[in-house]
């Protein structure tokens, strides 16, 4: 921070500097806050203790930037000042994939965990009276359940569990 002669430091993905930082002069952004929920994805022991991290790099930071009022609601149970700052996909990155030569109609990428509604994204699917091409990416205790899922379709389904985050 010296170094670079900086203010303040907005703190994103992977957040292992943020209890390195003065507080004054933190700013983190944080994409999602789970809480209680980390008990679903890790189990009780390991999960209460990944919860209690979150409660507290959440509340270490001057500011918390945050995507949307439902995540700036649950850090505010934490945290006084919270800025929600709506962003989401570049959707220009995505548009050389549109066309005829495209390999899938459909992308659900996500966490396999019941927070993320996947069950119910790919349960929506069957509302669409052409097949599709379904792709399905993603890790988390729901892959088997996703599977049987995908496979109960009218549509052909593509599934790839533990894929390296630069490749999704």
């Amino acid at each position: 921070m010296r170094k670079a002669g900086c203010g303040v430091v907005d703190a994103s993905v992977p957040y292992t500097e943020v209890f390195l930082l003065p507080r004054e002069h933190t700013i983190l952004t944080l994409f999602e806050f789970w809480g209680r929920r980390w008990r679903d994805y890790f189990g009780p022991f390991v999960g209460r203790g990944v919860e209690w991290l979150e409660r507290r790099l959440a509340s270490w930071p001057r500011v918390v930037v945050v995507p949307s009022n439902f995540v700036g609601e649950r850090v505010r149970r934490v945290q006084g000042d919270v800025r929600v700052v709506p962003f989401g996909l570049r959707l220009e990155e995505y548009l050389e994939h549109r066309g005829l030569g495209k390999a899938f109609d459909v992308a659900i990428v996500s966490r396999l965990v019941p927070y993320k509604g996947v069950l119910e994204a790919l349960e929506t699917l069957r509302l669409v009276r052409r097949r599709l091409r379904v792709a399905m990416v993603g890790d988390g205790h729901l892959s088997d359940a996703v599977g049987r899922l995908a496979e109960s379709l009218d549509h052909s389904a593509s599934l790839f569990f533990r894929v390296p985050e630069e490749e999704k």
